[in-house]
């Protein structure tokens, strides 16, 4: 009856397959827009476009800041990452433009990759059936969707590792794939480190299943390969110690070093000892569902290897993959996206469920097809809900996950300002700090052919705005297109210094404020810093009104931006006494 059931199955494989990757990638690339540019892929996305490491952020400090002449190999990697994924987001930008679009596209691609290589694995592992079922899983899994719809590194990275572990499937044999393992696993490390859990893996897999290999001449040629691959940040992380003793942000982590440059990123992600609580947290990336099916198909994948002992092969690859991602999960601190790393183990145990029922399926046999079709349907289901739908309908952790994009609606002011800078030409910026990015936009202006510009308007943000989506709001406006910007913050500490700069090089200053209407329709700085906050009362009790307020698609105020052509008063304002109260 199996060899039956295989037969129809590979009879229509092709349609199921096509079927799922479309479904895939209607996932993964509708509505792609509707979310703003924000979190750590604005961080991200702002630094691609150069590429530049540089944040106009001054707890966290790269070595654009800590050196006062550029490095000759400081643009070979990032303070806090490698750099692959800043190089294909930059590669995205050029060719798609800085949009959404252009900051996402990688993300979405390795997506979708990352399902087809899930179907070429457990094709691999157990058959066509295994490969069509894990795959539709992974699909379907809204943990795997949102990582794909966002510029985190985490969706290439995954992909690069599912690669490497095609790959070493591959190489088991037929040793000349041993070079893709190399090429694979080198990519996945210049992308995020986390993917080291790939070596204990492929190492406890050889040592107890393909001993012949550490004889093979192309492993290490692989092992070559990959390192080669890995030379930017190797050496990146050696001439920043050799120069300042540490090394980047997360291998300074790993080796548990605290320099003070790194402070607000490595004071809650060094390893402390086990923590279960990192296991909760799964309950904020799958719905209970998900976790619970997972956990039912994790069991039986152990109950069908204890059966065969020693466990044949495939259950081996599945269940020391999964052994790694709990222990990562109890022993390092984790942010949302850390555990994207979990997804393949997910689709492989909920795949394994509805492999084992397609193969028991007879037909009229009402309770294992409608259980074949409730369970992707549910997992589908909560996809839709948790990621394309902006206000998902039921319970968190019931019918939708609470890991989504976020949207405060700065894509809306993202248009109004792409429409004010339209026509207005290029200038370096008034406020700069680190000599590295003076020269820097001096090197800019060059390319833009506007060193000198009559260009007389100052825009300054309110400093309350989000912090992530300033950068790729502002500081990349700033950086890259040399707009003179100030947030709302140095705007008034440092007014009594900038003023004569100020007065004689502009003749309009804009305010850009976020604001929200309360119950009573009164209108609220959410999250203001006293300097917004002075600035915002400065303008409204002198009798100034916004030339624009900026609305969402429901047509609520947004952001509110202001027009001063008259810079009387802005003294008094600025004002010690002023500041202190």
């Amino acid at each position: 009856m199996v060899a039956q059931e295989n037969q129809l199955v590979s009879k229509h494989s092709s349609k199921f397959f096509l079927a799922v990757i479309l479904l895939a990638t209607l996932l993964r690339v509708l509505f792609l827009t509707q979310h703003d540019v924000t979190d750590d892929e604005a961080l991200l996305a702002t630094r691609a476009v150069g590429p530049y490491d540089y944040l106009e952020i001054y707890t966290i400090l790269s070595p654009v800041q800590t050196f006062s002449e550029e490095q000759w190999w400081q643009r070979l990697s990032f303070h806090d990452h490698p750099p692959l994924g800043f190089w294909l987001v930059h590669l995205s930008i050029k060719i798609l433009g800085e949009n959404p679009w252009g900051v996402r596209l990688p993300s979405v691609l390795a997506g979708i990759g990352t399902v087809v290589l899930v179907y070429l694995i457990g094709k691999k592992l157990f058959g066509e059936v295994f490969g069509l079922t894990s795959s539709a899983t992974l699909a379907f899994l809204s943990y795997h969707v949102w990582a794909s719809r966002v510029a985190f590194l985490e969706s290439l990275e995954v992909f690069f590792m599912v690669a490497a572990l095609w790959a070493f499937l591959k190489a088991k044999d037929n040793q000349r794939w041993w070079l893709l393992v190399g090429l694979t696993v080198g990519a996945a490390l210049l992308t995020k480190y986390f993917a080291i859990l790939l070596l204990p893996l492929f190492f406890v897999l050889l040592l107890f299943y393909k001993r012949s290999a550490f004889k093979s001449p192309y492993l290490y040629m692989g092992i070559g390969i990959g390192i080669l691959l890995l030379l930017p940040v190797i050496i990146y992380n050696y001439n920043l110690y050799i120069a300042k003793g540490y090394f980047d942000s997360p291998l300074s982590s790993m080796l548990g070093m605290t320099p003070d440059v790194y402070v607000q990123t490595l004071g809650n992600r060094t390893i402390q000892g086990i923590n279960l609580q990192g296991l909760l947290e799964l309950t904020h990336l799958y719905i209970f569902f998900e976790i619970g099916i997972a956990i039912i198909g994790t069991i039986w994948v152990i109950w069908d290897a204890w059966k065969e002992r020693p466990p044949r092969f495939p259950y081996a690859v599945i269940l020391v993959y999964g052994l790694l991602v709990v222990l990562i999960t109890v022993l390092v601190p984790l942010k949302k996206q850390y555990l994207v790393i979990s997804v393949p183990f997910f689709s492989w145990a909920i795949g394994y469920i509805l492999f084992q029922i397609v193969r028991r399926y007879k037909k009229g046999n009402r309770l294992y097809f409608f259980i074949l079709l409730l369970v992707p349907f549910i997992i589908f289901l909560n996809a839709v809900n948790s990621q394309l739908n902006t206000a998902p309908l039921g319970y968190p952790g019931i019918t939708y996950t609470d890991i989504r994009p976020p949207s405060f609606s700065y894509r809306y002011l993202e248009n109004w300002l792409n429409d004010f800078y339209k026509n207005r030409s290029h200038r370096i910026s008034l406020y700069q700090l680190e000599p590295q990015v003076l020269h820097y936009q001096r090197q800019r202006a060059k390319k833009l052919s506007s060193n000198a510009t009559n260009e007389r308007e100052l825009l300054v943000w309110d400093s309350g705005m989000d912090f992530a989506a300033v950068r790729w709001l502002f500081a990349r406006r700033k950086l890259y297109e040399l707009r003179p910007i100030l947030n709302s913050e140095i705007f008034l500490s440092d007014f009594a210094a900038l003023q004569s700069e100020i007065k004689n090089n502009f003749d309009t200053i804009y305010f850009v404020f976020r604001v929200i209407r309360d119950e009573n329709d009164a209108i609220t700085l959410p999250n203001a810093t006293p300097s917004s906050y002075l600035i915002f009362r400065f303008l409204i009790d002198n009798g100034h009104s916004p030339i624009s307020q900026i609305k969402n698609s429901s047509v609520k105020d947004q952001f509110w931006v202001f027009r001063l052509d008259d810079f009387g008063g802005i003294d008094q304002m600025t004002s010690d006494s002023v500041l202190s109260s």
